[in-house]
């Protein structure tokens, strides 16, 4: 069995709260055993009767027109596109994209995140933090910007400082200085 469309609006929800592992359980919950490969997330996924993946929502079939891609598309994902879209035609943001972070270590969770391209630099917020002059949940505690030709992580580590705790250069990650040992 595939999941419906109905289904299919559920699992967005649970990703967005618990991710891909929710939407395993809720796949295996509600008698979903139809699965196949989907390219994006390197896995065998549930599959939907849109001919999509229930995790991430991207189609599994190889030759679908752009209409029945915009079938399958959440409202959502319609509204990223047409930012990303935006971003790329005039250079200018913001064009934000959500993440979710899980635990890498013991403590199981996760946190709701966002990446935003916002003209000349990529701002990175998450819940739960913020920057000295923004309200709870809305500053970016890093940025990474190019300056002065070089490109800079700015890290906010102090709530209560306007200033950058940490300024770190990525000149070192320059590829002309690699060690010749290295390069192959």
């Amino acid at each position: 069995m595939k999941a419906t469309n109905k289904q299919y609006k559920k699992a967005v929800k649970l990703y967005e709260d618990g991710g891909a592992t929710a939407v395993y359980d809720y796949a295996k919950e509600i008698g979903i055993d139809e699965w196949s490969t989907c390219e994006p997330c390197e896995a065998k996924t549930p599959d939907c009767k849109s001919k999509c993946c229930l995790v991430c929502g991207s189609s599994k079939e190889q030759n679908l027109t752009l209409k029945d891609r915009l079938k399958i598309a959440t409202n959502k994902q319609l509204q990223e596109c047409r930012s990303l879209l935006k971003y790329r035609q005039t250079g200018k943001g913001p064009f934000m994209f959500p993440i979710i972070l899980k635990d890498r270590g013991e403590v199981k969770g996760n946190t709701k995140a966002c990446i935003t391209l916002e003209n000349d630099c990529i701002l990175f917020n998450a819940k739960g933090y913020s920057d000295c002059v923004t309200a709870n949940d809305q500053g970016y505690p890093f940025l990474i910007e190019r300056y002065n030709k070089e490109i800079y992580i700015r890290l906010y580590n102090d709530i209560n400082t306007e200033d950058p705790t940490d300024n770190i250069s990525l000149r070192g990650a320059r590829n002309d200085n690699r060690n010749k040992e290295f390069v192959k």
